[in-house]
């Protein structure tokens, strides 16, 4: 499984990374969502994990962007995002598979992460 982590935090997102290669998947980083736009176009991605705010758009705008795009409609996208970051209706709307909040550690998201691949089986 591949994924892609959009997360500005240097801090954060190797934490995440570490815990989700350790269980299995290829990871690599994005700090904004434009990088992770032009990251997209040339590796294929299974699974994003993306911060509500990134530094150059919302996540769920980015999810939007991916979503209206044949290439990478359906590539999973799961939004880290705190109640008051995102409304249900702008997640809706963007295509968003998975919303988890942002007191999640990475050592819980990884099998929410494996068991949303899995229902794509």
């Amino acid at each position: 499984m591949k994924v892609l982590v959009v997360d500005p935090d240097s801090r954060r997102a190797p934490v995440l990374q570490d815990t989700l290669m350790t269980g299995g998947a290829e990871v690599t980083v994005a700090s904004s969502g434009s990088f992770a736009l032009t990251m997209l176009e040339w590796n294929r991605h299974d699974v994003i994990v993306s911060r509500a705010h990134i530094d150059d758009m919302a996540g769920h705008e980015l999810c939007a962007i991916l979503k209206a795009d044949p290439g990478t409609r359906d590539v999973r996208f799961v939004l880290v995002a705190g109640p008051e970051e995102v409304t249900p209706t702008e997640t809706a709307a963007a295509g968003v598979d998975l919303v988890l909040p942002t007191s999640m550690t990475g050592s819980a998201i990884l099998p929410l992460v494996v068991r949303l691949m899995e229902a794509d089986r």
